[in-house]
């Protein structure tokens, strides 16, 4: 059981959890099993034979693709609503796909809604709706009627006998993928079963009518064909069930095996029949192509030589050329030389002259400038003196100014000084006349005589200023 657990999947074949409960999933058929399926031994490759010389047959490989297995949807009923994550998709015993579940255990007051599906729910056998996975707390009379499938469904199934437009039968395998978009629809209206053969009648005649239009070496052109007309005439009719075909594809075109063997080996002699033309093709071009390359190498000697030929004469030319050049380059130099020369002399007497004129504009700048700088001189003397001059007279004029002002302060003063020396004589007279009469008055006996007009007082008191004036 180990070793079993442990060994390799087969092709196409996946492992998956669900609960931590292993599945694994066929993708080529798209259905699922709880079974661990195990590689079958392969068996020893027989010999290759070959025909012809050709390669070996292809056509057994083509009529065991077109072997597959065709999809069978199923009805199944359970014991228990929780299988029903299990057994959607897988495979059965009757090697069918179960895609609608009726559980026949009647749960108390819980519903229990499995993922991945969608429940029909009844009560005393009426409808009450769809119920989306979850745990619903209802009375007892309320039950699980259908358990439907919310996954998009792959469907495999061939239509044989497809007569082409040159009236040969092929067989054309289809996939589709489904989708039940209505689950009451689909389960109260047509089920698995009905809706299967709705599903081939309705494909298989517009299979026909396709292939009907093409001949049988266009037909192998329609593996992989999807057609969105397809699928909206098929969603057209099956729509009305809740079932909606999101894909179409033509997964394999078989034909006959005398067909295939014939057209083997009718590609087989064309095979050989273009290869032989392609071989002769190949000898001609060849052929040719060493003509070609003989005569290009004959080309491309004479080319040579006719370039080296070509070569020589354009090198005589060009020393030729060269020593014209240097002749007449040696004419030019000399000429050149000789200008320089003429143009050398030319210049330094040029030179002379323009120094002399310099000379001479420097000693007449020179005694011009002297002469004019003695007259600046003269008349800065001339103005020098004049403007000493002018300043001895304003000089004088102001000390002769100076002086008459100050003579005349003096003479004010002297004046002042003659008015305050006669009140002075006027005063010393008083206190001398005052002395004198007070003498007088106290010599009792003086004598005084003489008119009444002389003033003998003022007489002796003014005699007396006069001597001290002129001490």
């Amino acid at each position: 059981n180990q070793l079993l657990m442990t060994s390799p999947l087969p092709e196409f074949w996946e492992e998956r959890q669900v609960n931590g409960r292993p599945f694994f999933v066929d993708h080529s058929t798209g259905t699922t099993t709880w079974v661990r399926p195990t590689a079958p031994k392969k068996p020893k490759a027989p010999k290759k034979k070959k025909q012809n010389g050709g390669s070996p047959k292809s056509y057994p490989k083509m009529k065991q693709r077109c072997a597959r297995r065709e999809t069978n949807l199923l009805q199944v009923t359970t014991t228990d609503a929780l299988d029903s994550t299990w057994l959607m998709g897988s495979l059965t015993e009757q090697n069918g796909t179960p895609i609608v579940i009726i559980p026949t255990s009647r749960p108390f007051l819980k519903l229990k809604v499995p993922m991945g599906c969608h429940a029909i729910v009844t009560r005393r056998g009426a409808s009450v709706g769809i119920y989306k996975p979850g745990s619903y707390l209802r009375p007892w009379f309320y039950r699980v009627a259908y358990l439907v499938t919310t996954h998009h469904l792959p469907y495999h199934f061939s239509v044989k006998a497809c007569p082409t437009k040159d009236n040969v039968l092929i067989t054309l395998e289809c996939d589709f993928l489904l989708h039940i978009s209505d689950p009451e629809k689909f389960v109260f209206s047509i089920g698995p079963e009905n809706m299967e053969e709705l599903l081939r009648a309705s494909q298989a005649e517009t299979v026909r009518t396709l292939v009907r239009t093409l001949l049988v070496r266009e037909v192998y052109d329609l593996r992989g064909y999807e057609s969105e007309e397809m699928v909206s005439n098929l969603n057209s009719v099956m729509s009305n069930y809740g079932v909606e075909v999101t894909q179409v594809t033509i997964a394999g075109v078989a034909l006959p095996d005398e067909l295939v063997i014939s057209m083997q080996n009718e590609t087989t002699y064309e095979t050989k029949q273009i290869e032989q033309q392609k071989q002769q093709e190949f000898d001609v071009i060849v052929h040719r192509d060493e003509n070609e390359l003989r005569r290009l190498e004959l080309d491309r000697k004479n080319e040579g030589l006719r370039v080296e030929e070509e070569a020589r004469k354009e090198r005589q030319m060009i020393e030729h050329e060269i020593q014209e050049l240097r002749a007449r380059m040696d004419k030019v130099l000399a000429e050149i030389d000789t200008d320089e020369r003429s143009e050398v002399a030319q210049l330094e007497a040029l030179k002379e002259l323009d120094v002399g004129k310099l000379k001479n504009d420097v000693i007449r700048q020179t005694t011009l400038i002297k002469v004019s700088g003695e007259g600046e001189v003269d008349k800065i003397n001339a103005e020098k003196s004049m403007k000493r001059n002018e300043i001895l007279g304003i000089s004088t004029a102001e000390v002769t100014k100076n002086l008459m002002q100050a003579r005349t302060l003096i003479a004010e003063a002297e004046r002042d000084v003659c008015k305050s020396m006669s009140k002075k004589r006027e005063f010393l007279e008083t206190q001398e006349r005052i002395r004198v009469l007070g003498s007088l008055a106290r010599n009792g006996d003086l004598v005084v005589t003489g008119e009444a007009g002389d003033h003998i007082a003022q007489s002796v008191c003014m005699r007396e200023s006069v001597k001290i004036i002129g001490k």
